[in-house]
């Protein structure tokens, strides 16, 4: 029977101890604490955005927010880009530990992840085309508008009506206004006088020769200066040679519009959800291009998205209109049941809090929108 010298031995059994007693190795214990965080990020502005088009360079809102996390909380990670729904099936599989995006807090993802506090808030928003065209179309719509025709129906009858009250009052007694030499046409002397007492072009109710006469004309041209004022005043409002419209749309209008959507934009599950036909175009830029060439009459996104791409395209002619009871909350995204979760959350919320983070929205959103669209406990 062969032995072991002490020494080999005792080295054999003190290797072997670990695996008896179901503890990881010491090179495990090295492995396991130079393991980095798998980020999940997924391309959407303003929220996750390539550095001056560099591939593995990254800025944006959540990237900048992570940054601070991770420094704080001393992590190693690397990011991975991906769609956002590959992101959530990593975190789902566990092979990703965060994502960032432009991710919403909703039922249906709560179901499979965990969503962090959020860090902005914001409502889904209707990008549509401001453009300069004549307003004589719509001008001559107005002149035979319902209103218009109305008005003019009763300025007829007011004269009609005006002339035979004149004819049965002043016929006989007033050869001034129905000259017996006009004949058969005096009758319109009456008809003409009413019409010029309705329109306030003839003021002088002295023309008539009786008091019944008279009084008659005073009511007359009281109605008449009512009547043509708001007539001169609806037609004024029409007449504008050309003028700036803006073909902005409300959510009543979705169903009727061609809808364009960037890729990985939350605006893709509030589409689905009211069952909206919609393209998807790669990213903002190339919906934004189908809205300006005229293939497409809105786009529908995350509001913060689209005020984002505006104020980096001032010359662009977009018109932002907010869909004011869809409010959306925007979060990292965590595998279920993630320690990370409760770690990263004390120092977000000390975070976007500071003057730092103020700065950092203003930089990418503007100051209006910064204090006003989306910032938190302001």
């Amino acid at each position: 029977m062969p032995r072991f010298p002490f020494p080999s031995y005792l080295t054999a059994l003190l290797l072997a101890l670990p695996l008896f007693l179901g503890l990881p190795s010491p090179e495990a214990f090295g492995q396991e604490a130079a393991k980095k965080l798998t980020v999940a990020i997924v391309e959407i502005e303003p929220f996750v955005v390539r550095k001056d088009g560099k591939k593995d360079q990254w800025t944006g809102l959540g990237i900048e927010l992570w940054t601070q996390i991770a420094r704080d909380l001393e992590l190693e990670y690397e990011f991975r880009p991906m769609t956002a729904s590959i992101a959530k099936r990593s975190l789902q599989d566990g092979t990703a530990d965060l994502a960032i995006g432009d991710f919403d807090i909703n039922s249906e993802d709560y179901r499979h992840l965990e969503f962090g506090f959020p860090y902005l808030h914001s409502s889904f928003a209707i990008a549509s085309l401001e453009r300069e065209e004549s307003a004589f179309p719509r001008i001559v719509e107005r002149l035979f508008s319902n209103t218009i025709l109305y008005i003019l129906g009763v300025l007829v009858l007011l004269m009609v009506f005006g002339g035979t009250i004149f004819w049965l009052m002043e016929k006989d007694n007033n050869p001034e206004m129905f000259k017996i030499d006009h004949g058969r046409l005096r009758f319109l002397n009456g008809a003409i006088w009413s019409f010029l007492l309705v329109t306030a072009q003839e003021p002088d109710v002295f023309k008539n020769s009786s008091l019944r006469g008279r009084l008659f004309a005073t009511g007359l041209l009281i109605i008449g200066i009512t009547v043509s004022a708001g007539y001169i005043a609806l037609i004024t409002s029409s007449f504008t040679v050309s003028e700036m419209t803006v073909a902005s749309h409300g959510e009543e209008d979705l169903a009727n519009l061609r809808i364009v959507t960037p890729a990985n934009s939350s605006g893709i599950d509030y589409l689905n959800r009211h069952h909206l036909r919609h393209n998807i175009f790669p990213n903002i830029h190339l919906a934004a291009d189908a809205l300006f060439d005229g293939s497409a009459d809105a786009i529908v996104a995350d509001g913060i998205e689209l005020v984002y791409f505006a104020r980096r395209h001032a010359e662009a002619p977009l018109a932002i209109s907010p869909i004011h009871h869809e409010t959306e909350y925007v979060s990292l995204l965590f595998p279920k049941n993630s320690p990370l979760v409760a770690e990263t959350n004390t120092v977000l919320i000390n975070f976007i809090e500071s003057a730092v983070w103020n700065r950092l929205r203003t930089q990418y959103l503007g100051q209006k929108v910064s204090s006003e669209l989306v910032a938190m406990n302001n």
